[in-house]
């Protein structure tokens, strides 16, 4: 029998859940909207009703939050005490009822149904959410086009009030009476209104309190964001012996030639849902893609990562999952439209209207057998917001850095000191490397077998070099006295003097002037070399501490 009244119960074995602080709440100042400037006290992760009701009862502020992947912002803090309901983990199937504590995940509870022959249809196409965001927020996936959003497949709800209470619901079980609910709680009775606005008819919204006349009080809790209390568990209806499902990929290079065929899905799938012709076809979910969509995946190369081509000119694309029988069988159908057979079941009706409005080599198509083609089309349509996600973060760390100029001329600096001690860092290695050669080529050469003709070679070149030095060297020393001697005395011609080595710059053939091209020597930078009396030589050529001269025939 219904009623308008509602009562809470005290919680069972209220206790503090333990309090985290630091790196654990860190991670959870910013939900997936990267909204800034996250702050909280404390973090909770209460196990059971008690643990709840207790954290709830003993904190002026308390924000829910579940896997914060809301792009709204509303998972994120701004001040008092988080409590994150992932440890609420409880999953179990009664009949066609499936109970679901609120830190479950959406895939794990797919993961749960399917091996027990179940589906819950209004799972959002991102399976990381958790059961209690999801009906926090009213959330819907892609099959809101068959079955609508998280509401009507809410059946019962457990939450925890302010007062530490515990109400349990039941569909049909309270209404409201005059716009009124009444709620009777161990520290007293709570009159709550029915909001007096009226809400769109429109199959989706999870905007502001859910209000209808005579409604249900388990829908207000619904859609609530955690503002009125805690949802700890919940009882979900299930879809048992779930249909196969084919996906189909269709590009269209005109976003108007593709309204058209979602025009046509939607009709034809209603008359289905109308008439429960076997044969017709029954679409359960159309998604797109824009133009800009399309551009960011063929820009970070996700559709080449997926395997999927999507001509160039594409300005539109629909992700398109269309319901088949449990037991059909998709392989033989296919041969059948193959062979012209068209009409005699939903997948060849399917096929057809395709046809009918875009190129149908042009489709991806993924048949309910092809579970990793559908995978990948799938993660194909999750890259379009990774996508966007890390162009907001990278524009949001920019925004912030603007925002906070002390913050900006901080990290200047410190970029500065990272470059200043990258360029001492190469200086260094340099000085080193001028000091004691390249001790790589060193290690080469050690390594080399003896027979190595390369080897050879620079052995030989290296003791010509070091004769020409020594020579050179002591045409220094004899140099002042053949100038002496090479004077002229008063009354005489002056006598040529001999050059330390005479370079041939061109050839003195008998009747040839044309002077020999020479190569353009590249600079040289002198680097002194201690113990050698002040000796320069080029660092990287062949001298070597073996072949260098004595001090003592260096003139100084």
């Amino acid at each position: 029998m219904s009623t308008h009244r509602a009562v809470a119960r005290p919680a069972r074995e209220p206790s503090a859940p333990a309090v985290h602080t630091g790196d654990a709440l860190a991670t959870h100042l910013t939900d997936a909207s990267r909204f800034p400037g996250g702050q909280a006290t404390s973090l909770v992760r209460p196990k059971t009703e008690g643990e709840v009701a207790h954290a709830v009862q003993h904190a002026e502020r308390v924000l829910p939050i579940g896997a914060q992947s809301s792009l709204t912002g509303a998972a994120t803090p701004t001040g008092g005490l988080l409590l994150d309901t992932a440890e609420l983990n409880t999953l179990r199937l009664e009949g066609d009822e499936a109970v679901v504590g609120a830190g479950v995940s959406l895939l794990e509870l797919e993961t749960f149904l399917a091996e027990h022959d179940a589906y819950y249809p209004p799972i959002p196409t991102y399976t990381g959410a958790l059961v209690g965001g999801s009906i926090s927020t009213n959330a819907a996936g892609a099959a809101t086009w068959k079955y609508g959003t998280t509401r009507p497949w809410v059946q019962g709800l457990t939450v925890v009030l302010a007062d530490g209470s515990v109400l349990e619901l039941r569909r049909g079980e309270v209404h409201a009476a005059d716009g009124v609910f009444v709620i009777e709680t161990p520290s007293g009775e709570l009159r709550v209104p029915v909001p007096g606005y009226t809400m769109p008819d429109v199959p989706k919204r999870s905007a502001g309190y859910h209000a209808e006349p005579g409604m249900d009080l388990i829908d207000l809790f619904i859609g609530a964001e955690g503002t009125l209390g805690v949802v700890t568990e919940a009882r979900l209806k299930v879809v048992t012996h779930p249909p196969q499902v084919v996906t189909c990929l269709v590009p269209f290079a005109d976003e108007a030639a593709g309204l058209k065929l979602v025009a046509a899905l939607r009709d034809a799938s209603r008359a289905t849902w109308a008439s429960g012709d076997p044969a017709g076809v029954d679409v359960r979910a159309v998604e797109s893609m824009d133009r800009r969509s399309v551009e960011l995946l063929q820009a970070d190369g996700e559709d080449e990562k997926y395997g999927v081509e999507l001509p160039r000119d594409t300005a539109l694309v629909l992700l398109v999952q269309a319901e088949l029988p449990h037991d059909f069988d998709a392989d033989e159908a296919l041969g059948r439209y193959a062979e012209g057979e068209r009409g005699v079941d939903g997948l060849g009706a399917l096929l057809a209207l395709l046809e009918e409005h875009v190129d149908f080599d042009a489709v991806e198509l993924a048949l309910p057998d092809d579970r990793a083609r559908r995978e990948q089309l799938f993660e194909l349509r999750e890259a379009v917001p990774s996508c966007v996600n890390h162009r907001v973060r990278d524009a949001q760390r920019d925004v912030e850095r603007r925002a906070d100029p002390q913050g900006r001329r901080r990290h200047d600096r410190a970029l500065r000191a990272l470059r200043r001690h990258a360029r001492d860092l190469r200086a260094r290695v340099r000085r080193a490397r001028a000091r004691r050669g390249d001790l790589g080529s060193r290690l080469r050469r050690q390594r080399a077998p003896q027979r190595d003709p390369a080897l050879l070679r620079r052995r030989r070149a290296r003791a010509r070099g070091a004769a020409g030095l020594r020579a050179r060297a002591g045409a220094a020393r004899r140099l002042p006295a053949q100038r002496a001697r090479h004077r002229a005395q008063p009354g005489q011609a002056r006598a040529p003097a001999p050059a330390l080595r005479r370079r041939r710059d061109c050839r003195h053939a008998r009747g040839q002037t044309r002077p020999r091209p020479q190569r353009q020597a590249r600079p040289r930078r002198d680097l002194p070399l201690g113990g050698l009396g002040g000796a320069r030589l080029r660092p990287g050529s062949w001298f070597s501490a073996s072949a260098a001269p004595r001090a003592a025939d260096v003139p100084l």
